[in-house]
């Protein structure tokens, strides 16, 4: 939030925002009218958005988009049986 010393944003965070990526928080019948309205908006968000992998740790392999040069940003396969590897820092580490 850019401004949350605001008292909307106050109210908000307290009482909405209790995941830290907002991209995943839930909503509410009973929500305010503008936090649905923020997160009606999400859609376009995610579809627009993209994983700087860096070290990997926050990024799951299979549900997030962090491929770059794919047209849909995840991995085009589904998971294997036998397959361990969850997040992209440990195909890094691995060697994969």
């Amino acid at each position: 939030m850019s401004h949350p010393d605001l008292l909307v944003g106050r109210v908000m965070e307290e009482k909405y925002y209790k995941n830290p990526n907002i991209l995943e928080c839930n909503v509410q019948n009973t929500a305010l009218r503008v936090w649905k309205s923020l997160m009606s908006a999400r859609k376009v968000v995610q579809d627009l958005l993209m994983w700087r992998v860096s070290d990997g740790k926050d990024i799951d392999i299979w549900k997030d988009r962090w491929i770059s040069n794919n047209n849909c940003g995840w991995i085009p396969v589904s998971k294997q049986s036998g397959c361990n590897e969850e997040m992209a820092f440990e195909l890094i580490s691995n060697g994969k």
